[in-house]
């Protein structure tokens, strides 16, 4: 669809069971693009994919929808350059809280899909399944628009007089402050999908 031969894909290590499933997953579909390693191999494989024709942006160019796993941080990259490639986000929340959520004007609910994380490749399977199913070409734009709009609100370069830096900022505020009030510590991907 619009110059994007892949449905799925997938970039990084293999540094825990549900990152594993979905590289099994989604090197059975013909629908899909995945290129893993294994943790002892992530230095090697962050270099070729940031110095390769074939780097994750080329990747997520070539590629409709990205799963973005939990991995072993809180936030993750891939999110970014996922949203600034046109490429949309298929995120599993578990531990993943999205950068700037309570910022106005960013909404990923409208930019990003969402999934049950899983290690079980049959619910994996079906869960993709539904998602290229259901997911029609007019809705891949509506994602992809709000997705590009939202990558320029965290650009870290300056864009419309609005920087990712200034939302780092501002957000931190927010943090020490809640902090500071004794206000415990939200979860963004539950409080998006309640909305």
């Amino acid at each position: 669809a619009e110059g994007r031969p892949h449905r799925f894909c997938f970039s990084g290590t293999q540094i825990n069971n549900e990152r594993r499933v979905l590289s099994e997953v989604l090197g059975e579909r013909n629908d899909s693009s995945v290129v893993a390693g294994c943790r002892r191999d992530r230095t090697n494989l962050q270099h070729h994919l940031r110095n390769n024709k074939n780097s994750a942006s080329m990747q997520y160019r070539s590629c409709q929808m990205c799963l973005v796993p939990h991995g072993d941080s809180l936030s993750d990259r891939r999110l970014f350059d996922a949203l600034s490639s046109g490429c949309i986000p298929v995120v599993t929340p578990l531990m993943r809280p999205l950068p700037f959520a309570t910022t106005p004007g960013v909404d990923y609910i409208k930019a990003v899909l969402f999934i049950k994380p899983s290690s079980d490749a049959r619910q994996l399977r079906a869960a993709l399944d539904k998602i290229a199913l259901e997911v029609t070409p007019a809705r891949l734009r509506q994602l992809r628009a709000e997705g590009a709009r939202i990558a320029r609100l965290l650009s870290y370069s300056e864009c419309g007089g609005r920087s990712g830096l200034r939302l780092t900022m501002r957000q931190l505020l927010v943090q020490r402050r809640e902090e500071e009030e004794d206000v415990a510590p939200r979860d963004l991907t539950s409080l998006l999908l309640s909305k």
